[in-house]
C-alpha cells in the first residue's frame, strides 16, 4: 500500500471514529436534558445510606405533587449531597433538586438548599 492510501485510510478510520463518537454523544446529550426534571421548594423527607449497599438515598416530596415521597439515589458526589439533604432536614429549610426522572430510584444529579420555598426557581 502507498503512502497516500495509507493516509487516506487513517483519514476515513478519524472521521468515521469521530462521527460515531460525536453522534452517540449528542443523542445521549439530548436525551438526558428531556428527562431531567426539576424540583423546586421540594421537602427532603429522609436522606441516608442505604443499608448494606453503599449507596445514597433521598426522599423527596414536590409540593406540586409530581413526586409523592420518592426516593432517588445520589449517583454523582454522593457526600455532598448528602450533606445538602441532612442540611434541609436539620433546618426545615426546601431544596431545588435536579433528578433524572420522576421514577422512583432514579438519579438525583444535584441539590440546593433554598432560603426561602422555591428560590431556586428564580
Amino acid at each position: 500500500m502507498s503512502t497516500t492510501g495509507m493516509w487516506r485510510s487513517t483519514v476515513v478510520a478519524a472521521v468515521t471514529a469521530s462521527s460515531l463518537a460525536f453522534g452517540g454523544s449528542a443523542v445521549s446529550a439530548a436525551q438526558q436534558a428531556d428527562v431531567e426534571y426539576r424540583c423546586y421548594g421540594c421537602h427532603v423527607v429522609a436522606a441516608g445510606p442505604a443499608a448494606d449497599a453503599g449507596k445514597v438515598l433521598v426522599q423527596l416530596d414536590d409540593p406540586e405533587g409530581k413526586l409523592k415521597t420518592t426516593w432517588f439515589e445520589a449517583t454523582k458526589a454522593p457526600d455532598q449531597v448528602l450533606q445538602t439533604a441532612l442540611a434541609a432536614l436539620t433546618s426545615g429549610k426546601t431544596v431545588t433538586a435536579f433528578v433524572a426522572s420522576l421514577d422512583p430510584n432514579s438519579a438525583i444529579n444535584r441539590i440546593y438548599l433554598e432560603r426561602y420555598p422555591k428560590s431556586g426557581s428564580n
